[in-house]
């Protein structure tokens, strides 16, 4: 579950701003399809 994988998240905005800071974590690459997955 996400929530649970990124804490608790207050919206949208803050999951993205989460998934963001987890792409320069992971790259471009990985974090370019986990996008897509979640689109």
């Amino acid at each position: 579950d996400l929530v649970q994988a990124f804490g608790p998240s207050k919206g949208i905005d803050s999951l993205k701003m989460q998934l963001h800071r987890y792409m320069t974590v992971v790259g471009s690459a990985l974090s370019k399809r986990m996008i897509y997955l979640l689109d």
